[in-house]
């Protein structure tokens, strides 16, 4: 395995972002398994989190390092500001997903993926 120390292309965002999406539907497949389920939610918020990389730093020029410096971007440009609540449930749920006992069913993974699909594929289309 070969670990790059250049930061992502706009390319290499829409990429990940892509990635982790189908894999998030693809653990959603193993509705029976929490723990699938629980993965599949932490995919889709870094689907969301890659689709934005993508979308900022075509439109702007700028990256984030760390999930702290995306916040930012959520309340300062206008265009993104619509997209705030719902990128924020996304990393709570996938943090939550990640670090404590929650439990999530494939109907909720539903519920999120439908909330987070209007931004992953506005931010996909308007990075390229």
């Amino acid at each position: 395995m070969s670990v790059s120390t250049n930061p992502p292309s706009v390319e290499d965002h829409r990429s990940l972002a892509r990635e982790n999406l189908a894999f998030a539907d693809g653990l959603r497949a193993s509705a029976q398994d929490p723990v699938a389920i629980r993965w599949a939610v932490t995919a889709l918020f870094y689907a969301a989190l890659h689709a934005l990389s993508a979308y900022m730093l075509h439109r702007y020029d700028v990256v984030a390092l760390e999930h702290k410096h995306r916040w930012p971007w959520l309340r300062t440009y206008s265009e993104l500001k619509r997209f705030a609540y719902d990128y924020r449930e996304l990393y709570e749920r996938s943090h939550a997903a990640r670090y404590s006992p929650a439990t999530f069913t494939g109907s909720d993974y539903d519920k999120l993926r439908a909330r987070g699909r209007h931004m992953i594929e506005r931010w996909l289309k308007d990075s390229g």
